[in-house]
């Protein structure tokens, strides 16, 4: 008898425990940045590092180490050849800026990813954000935020950056750097909260409609 209330006990705190964490948030799905990068370091031939990276017109190499970097920012053509040699057509049927069916002749190539558009307009709007871009190519489902103040440092009033974003629950929340991804996953409902956003309601669209070409 007396065993059999211990264990009674022990699920009942169980559950209680259960609750409490949902009831917290922290048991929401935690938030990504998506990688759209190579996987291989076009100097060394090894796994990269997502942390080291070369820039240029908004594209990254990724490398296994800070020397390698130094050499493909010394010849960023030549390494973007090793990295991305052919791109692939990424076949999504509507533009990511305009909701629009693309037009079969214009795309967008960006990290070895061909990206259709419905104009040559939109070719150009592309580049500010390509990254956020890409993600609704690949998947048109998800959902703009369009803060412009980031969630992590709304106290500090922090404006989010250009092309800085992590995916949440189906929707793209701007932040104002990638090492607010690892705060916000810490409590993932205090932030989206902070957005004022209703667990599962949609904010926004997934093309970005009503806020122009270049998406903010």
């Amino acid at each position: 008898m007396i065993h059999k209330s211990v264990s009674v006990a022990a699920v009942m705190i169980l559950l209680a425990g259960a609750i409490l964490a949902q009831g917290s948030g922290k048991s929401m799905k935690k938030g990504e940045i998506p990688f759209f990068g190579n996987e291989t370091c076009p100097v060394s031939g090894k796994p990269v590092v997502k942390k080291h990276f070369a820039t240029r017109n908004g594209e990254r190499i990724y490398v296994c180490c800070g020397r390698c970097k130094k050499k493909v920012k010394a010849d960023f053509g030549k390494y973007r050849k090793v990295a991305y040699p052919k791109a692939k057509a990424v076949g999504n049927q509507t533009c990511p800026l305009t909701g629009k069916p693309v037009d079969p002749k214009i795309s967008v190539d960006f990290q070895g990813h061909s990206v259709g558009v419905c104009c040559k307009r939109c070719a150009k709007a592309f580049m500010k954000e390509p990254r956020k871009r890409l993600a609704l190519a690949r998947n048109p489902k998800l959902k703009l935020v369009g803060n412009k103040i980031c969630p992590v440092m709304a106290a500090e009033k922090e404006a989010v950056s250009d092309d800085c974003f992590l995916i949440h629950d189906g929707r793209i929340i701007n932040l104002c750097c990638e090492g607010c991804v690892e705060d916000f996953n810490k409590n993932p409902a205090r932030y989206v909260k902070v957005l004022g956003i209703k667990r599962g309601k949609g904010s926004g669209t997934g093309t970005g409609k009503g806020r122009g070409r270049g998406g903010r």
